[in-house]
């Protein structure tokens, strides 16, 4: 199975389409013969013969008509293309497209050529911004390759046709009774994933994380989820125990605590407010978690490096684990998304993949333990050393994992009577909410 990749792009990072071609019986260089890639090339790279380009152009409306028409055409058979519909009609004239065809740029070479994008659509230098990129993010990209997705468009990852799937968790397929009739997502949709889809996750797989890792994770944010649906585009959501309910009110928008039975242990007053208790968390099942939205959207020639990590994510082996990196936005993204960086040179001590997922309020950067490619024995703090290349204006906490014990999620909230809250550590900051986070907290068994 071939496939043959074409990214469209514009000057703003999260506008964007990609299609992918796939065929098991043409080469690369047959699709790119084939009569949609060669008007879609003439269009866009005036029928240059190289399979691979990289092609940069203002639009002008007479073009714009031109393409959309053929496009619409196209995507009677190839249904994908609606994406690119959306977003070159919306594009003015004078706005820049960039397209890629099969073939990949790096975060650098990306970030520029927005950057001239941007030059040409305003007539304003750039250096500036470049400069400043290039201060913040040369070192991370000197050691590393960076793989992302668009969030708002649907990608399927794995083998598209059933019948040749292999389970990329169990290893299992149709011809060891594995079914692949469910529509798995990488990343659980109940937290906003619409693009996100793993066609080699089996069905009792499936089944199997979203009732157990999975679970753990949703508790872990559960605090996130309900506060963001003070915030337009997400579903209302509330933590309800025996001894207490949280709840975002649909008439004020302000989030509400109310006791239910006091004679329960999980309600704690101290000095600065209140302190819920929402039950016993297993912390290496988060990280099971979040890895396992990794490995569900890993290339597969990527698979073979963390067979390790697959079986500790099926609690079939132990692995040190690593500290995580987490840290809490003012408002929530609408819909989840990883940044994946690859280390460049096996000679580095750096981990080999780390991830950057962001979900609900939630920022999360951690390495993928198992990899076979780390040779070396990582300590609990090699995400620091990662870190150090990461620049960001954020404060840091650091979860600390092993593999044996439980622990307690403690939510430290702060009660107002006021419009605007006092900020905590790890706020989130929203006017008129009556209930703001401090961070989560959890006290060994």
């Amino acid at each position: 199975m071939v496939t043959y990749i074409i990214n469209f792009f514009t000057s703003e990072e999260d506008k964007g389409a990609y299609i992918a071609l796939q065929s098991s019986k043409l080469s690369i260089e047959d699709i790119f013969k084939t009569e949609f890639v060669t008007k879609l090339n003439r269009l866009v790279g005036n029928g240059d013969k190289s399979p691979e380009g990289i092609f940069v152009f203002q639009i002008i409306e007479r073009w714009k008509e031109v393409f959309i028409k053929f496009i619409k055409d196209a995507s009677k058979t190839i249904p994908e293309l609606q994406s690119v519909i959306a977003l070159v009609s919306k594009m003015e004239e004078g706005k820049c497209l960039g397209v890629l065809l099969n073939c990949s740029i790096d975060a650098i070479e990306t970030k520029k050529l927005m950057l001239e994008m941007k030059e040409l659509e305003s007539g304003t230098s750039t250096k500036e911004q470049l400069k400043d990129f290039l201060n913040n993010y040369s070192a991370l990209f000197e050691h590393y390759r960076l793989l992302n997705y668009p969030y708002n468009k649907i990608v399927r990852f794995g083998e598209q046709k059933r019948e040749l799937r292999t389970c990329r968790y169990c290893g299992c397929s149709m011809s060891d009774n594995a079914t692949f009739k469910t529509d798995a997502h990488t990343i659980s949709n109940c937290l906003g994933n619409i693009a996100y889809f793993t066609n080699d996750e089996c069905d009792e797989c499936n089944k199997k994380f979203g009732a157990t890792i999975e679970q753990e994770f949703l508790k872990y944010i559960s605090f996130s989820r309900v506060i963001s649906s003070q915030f337009e585009g997400f579903k209302s959501y509330k933590i309800k125990t025996d001894s207490f309910e949280l709840s975002v009110n649909p008439d004020t928008n302000d989030v509400e605590f109310k006791l239910i039975d006091y004679t329960k242990a999980s309600v704690i007053r101290d000095k600065t407010g209140l302190v819920l208790d929402v039950g016993s968390i297993d912390f290496s099942d988060v990280y099971r978690a979040i890895v396992k939205f990794v490995i569900g959207m890993l290339p597969t020639s990527e698979l073979k490096h963390f067979k390790k990590t697959i079986d500790w994510i099926n609690k079939d082996c132990v692995i040190t684990l690593p500290n995580i990196k987490e840290t809490i936005h003012k408002e929530p993204v609408v819909h989840p998304f990883i940044n994946m960086y690859f280390r460049k040179k096996n000679e580095d001590p750096l981990p080999y993949l780390c991830a950057d997922l962001h979900i609900l309020h939630y920022e999360f950067i951690f390495m993928i333990p198992g990899c076979e490619l780390d040779n070396q024995i990582l300590s609990s703090t090699i995400i620091d050393e990662f870190l150090k290349l990461y620049k960001k204006d954020a404060i840091w906490n650091d979860i600390q994992l092993n593999n044996k014990q439980s622990a307690r999620l403690l939510l430290h909230i702060s009660l107002e009577k006021g419009e605007t809250p006092k900020l905590g550590k790890y706020p989130y900051n929203r006017i008129k909410k009556k209930i703001i986070m401090t961070g989560n907290d959890h006290d060994r068994k």
